[in-house]
C-alpha cells in the first residue's frame, strides 16, 4: 500500500481518482479515497455528473457538455 500512497503524491487528482474507480470497478471504498486526500462531499458531485455524462452519451448519439 505504501507505493500507492507514494504514487498518489506525484500524480493530478484526476488521474488518481481515475486509478482509484477503475481498480475497485468503480466504487472504491470511502477509506482509499479519503487516504487519497479526496473529500466524500467532493466525489459524490463528481460521480453524480460522471454518471449523468455517461447515460447521455449511452444514446445513440453522445451529447457531451
Amino acid at each position: 500500500m505504501q507505493t500507492d500512497v507514494g504514487r498518489t503524491f506525484a500524480m493530478p487528482s484526476a488521474l488518481v481518482l481515475s486509478e482509484l474507480l477503475a481498480g475497485h470497478a468503480g466504487d472504491p471504498p470511502l477509506d482509499a479515497l479519503e487516504q487519497a486526500g479526496f473529500d466524500r462531499n467532493e466525489l459524490d458531485g463528481y460521480l453524480k455528473r460522471r454518471a449523468a455524462r455517461r447515460e447521455r452519451c449511452t444514446a445513440p448519439t453522445c451529447q457531451s457538455s
